[in-house]
């Protein structure tokens, strides 16, 4: 073999061992960086949390079934759950009112089927917003605490 031909195998071969060399660390470097795996799997923690409007009682099972399938596969870590009522109009053949054994049946759903995708679920209780509170709520039916099991 000519040293003509040697200088040229002897840099081609140089060549791809520095791409493989590059190659290995560029990639040792982006599994062991913790920052980058976060971004790429991001962990519960760090997942978006919304807001869900049960808007004048237009709820369903399966609407409920629908939405919080869509937060799991999009990345929704959680949500806050918000019973509101704004003169919205009829969309369902039913309207689920607060706290009737329908609503319950249906909060109790939601609940079960949120522990099961692993989704967070809150549950908003605001003064003037929701039942929890306003001038209609009397000092003795306020809000004193929130217990949960």
């Amino acid at each position: 073999m000519t040293k003509r031909l040697w200088r040229k195998w002897a840099s081609v071969l140089g060549l791809v061992i520095t791409v493989l060399v590059s190659g290995m660390v560029l990639y040792s470097q982006a599994q062991g960086d913790p920052l980058l795996q976060g971004f790429r799997n991001p962990p519960d923690s760090a997942k978006p949390r919304v807001w869900w409007h049960w808007m004048s009682g237009n709820v369903t099972k399966e609407g409920i079934k629908a939405d919080l399938a869509w937060m799991q596969r999009v990345g929704v870590g959680g949500f806050q759950n918000f019973d509101a009522g704004l003169n919205t109009p009829q969309i369902v053949d039913k309207r689920l009112v607060f706290m009737t054994p329908e609503w319950k049946d249906a909060f109790r759903y939601a609940t079960t089927l949120a522990d099961q995708l692993t989704l967070e679920m809150a549950i908003a209780g605001s003064p003037g917003w929701s039942e929890s509170g306003g001038p209609w709520v009397t000092p003795e039916q306020a809000m004193k605490k929130y217990v949960w099991s």
